[in-house]
């Protein structure tokens, strides 16, 4: 078995998200993420859901190229188009708003569709 160092997987792993059509700094959000699910015993959301991407890629499904926008907002409540955007790049979108809309409200509600899988929560 060969072994890779966690920044030359990052590396392969953001690779592979641009040949997909995400963007540098989407590419490095989503290769982080995947890393760090494994360096943190947390494989089921790790690298190894870069397959299930890339299948999902070639079927329509998932959008690399896409960003999440808002798709309707009243108040303190958002509702977020995912536009079919990696996960990972749709749940750290719709965190930003979901904080700025709380400091300003006290509260946020922000739920997110046509999103696909988004990793860890804990990143």
């Amino acid at each position: 078995m060969r072994t890779l160092r966690a920044d030359a997987l990052r590396t392969l792993v953001a690779r592979a998200c641009k040949r997909m059509g995400a963007g540098p700094d989407d590419a490095q959000h989503v290769a982080g993420s995947l890393v760090n699910a494994d360096l943190s015993d947390y494989a089921s959301h790790g690298v190894f859901r870069l397959a299930q991407y890339h299948e999902w890629w070639k079927r329509g499904l998932l959008k690399p190229e896409s960003k999440p926008i808002v798709g309707a907002e009243r108040g303190f409540a958002v509702q977020v188009d995912g536009q079919f955007a990696f996960g990972q790049v749709v749940a750290r979108f719709s965190t930003k708003i979901a904080t700025d809309r709380a400091r300003g409200a006290g509260i946020a509600v922000v739920t997110a569709n046509r999103c696909n899988h988004v990793g860890r929560l804990a990143d």
